[in-house]
């Protein structure tokens, strides 16, 4: 793992930051290790790989918080602001789910995923703030850079959540209108 001084400074690295925000995803017990060996492919680093639709398959099958309702304060606050910007009473009908630690993270570069209505938004949550956009990976909808601290600075936080939240619905209704168009004969 490459060291960011800059945050180290403020002592938060990206692997920290990741925990915090999104926190566990998948638990490597054994039908985890039965499900990679099935259908992954082991590196000389020892992680496994996993195709992008086989790492989303595993964190799904396996995954050790409650889609509909996140374990952490930053994953809790988002979710909930995403579902008053998609106008959802359920919080069924929205899940989110991090990668964390999974193939989905080493070798997709996906930290975190919201699903609604069968449309997908991918996540990279950064602590480097030289990492400007989506650009790098065409796998992510959004990078999240580090929110400001929810308990010193609250406004900034609320803020910073509300300006997020609008972006990510803005994605989705993109995403959405997109799929339904691809779905309908001309």
């Amino acid at each position: 793992m490459r060291w960011d001084f800059e945050n180290a400074r403020r002592g938060y690295t990206g692997k920290f930051l990741e925990r915090d925000y999104f926190g566990a995803s998948v638990f490597p017990g054994p039908e985890v290790k039965k499900f990679l060996q099935e259908f992954g492919k082991s590196k000389q680093d020892g992680n496994v790989y996993l195709s992008f639709n086989r790492a989303i398959e595993l964190i799904k099958r396996f995954y050790v918080q409650d889609p509909h309702k996140p374990s952490k304060p930053l994953a809790a606050d988002l979710f909930q602001a995403l579902l008053k910007k998609l106008q959802l009473e359920d919080s069924q009908k929205l899940s989110f789910y991090s990668a964390i630690g999974t193939p989905l993270d080493t070798f997709h570069g996906i930290d975190g995923f919201f699903e609604y209505e069968n449309v997908r938004l991918a996540i990279d949550l950064t602590a480097n703030p030289r990492k400007e956009n989506e650009e790098d990976n065409p796998s992510v909808d959004f990078v999240l850079h580090e929110m400001p601290s929810k308990e010193t600075e609250g406004y900034l936080y609320k803020e910073e959540l509300e300006e997020t939240a609008n972006f990510l619905a803005k994605i989705f209704k993109e995403k959405k209108d997109r799929a339904d168009r691809e779905r309908k004969p001309l």
